[in-house]
């Protein structure tokens, strides 16, 4: 690396870049403006897939019930082509859609705990472990955010697809769901959240929980001078 400056040491110059580096952690940490750009940016493309998702079955269904009574049914199988592949693909972007919504909402839970408790950057050089984990309902817990019993389901899910739905299999085999595991406890490990497009209640309900996480990241960001 070259000299930054002319009449330092490397010691003192080492000294400059390592303040400097430091000033500009704390700042992304405790900045909500840090945190918000990232969650606005996860929660546009989020829509965007599930616009996709959504038009995309909306195809699906129509097609299924326009044709007649047992044509969609071929033992041998049906190679998709043309459209109906496209939708078929489409309609499988809703597990990204949770990921970046899940990203999202993480992102303004988070920024709102780090501007209201600076503490929770340990030394100056790392976050806590409080921040670090993907567990959106005890996110929204430290944040004072109620949930319903319906949210908290549809929470469960997407922290199961920020913790390792953007792989195949989980880091331990007792997250990984099993068809025959008992219902209830592969509740808790399945991605299923019901029926994702009827009525948009999904999104509407995912909406709802990201805008208050979002009312309290911008409330701490207008309390700031």
């Amino acid at each position: 690396m070259g000299r930054l400056f002319s009449d330092a040491t490397p010691e003192q110059e080492q000294a400059y870049i390592e303040e400097t580096r430091t000033s500009a952690f704390l700042d992304a940490c405790r900045t909500p403006l840090s945190w918000l750009l990232p969650a606005r940016r996860h929660k546009r493309a989020a829509d965007i897939l599930y616009e996709i998702a959504h038009k995309s079955n909306d195809r699906e269904l129509k097609r299924l019930f326009s044709s007649p009574i047992g044509s969609h049914v071929n033992g041998e199988g049906k190679t998709l082509e043309g459209q109906e592949l496209i939708d078929y693909l489409n309609t499988e972007l809703i597990g990204d859609y949770f990921l970046l919504v899940g990203y999202a909402i993480e992102c303004v839970l988070k920024g709102y705990l780090l501007a209201l408790r600076p503490e929770l950057v340990k030394d100056e050089k790392q976050l806590d472990n409080l921040i670090l984990t993907h567990n959106l309902i005890k996110l929204c817990k430290l944040c004072s955010i109620v949930l319903s019993e319906e949210e908290e389901f549809l929470l469960n899910n997407i922290t199961r697809y920020l913790v390792w739905g953007k792989y195949p299999v989980p880091k331990n085999i007792d997250d990984f769901p099993s068809w025959v595991d008992d219902v209830d406890d592969n509740k808790k490990k399945s991605f299923i959240v019901g029926s994702v497009f009827h009525k948009r209640r999904v999104q509407s309900v995912v909406d709802g929980i990201f805008q208050r996480g979002l009312d309290l990241l911008n409330s701490v960001r207008n309390s700031q001078p």
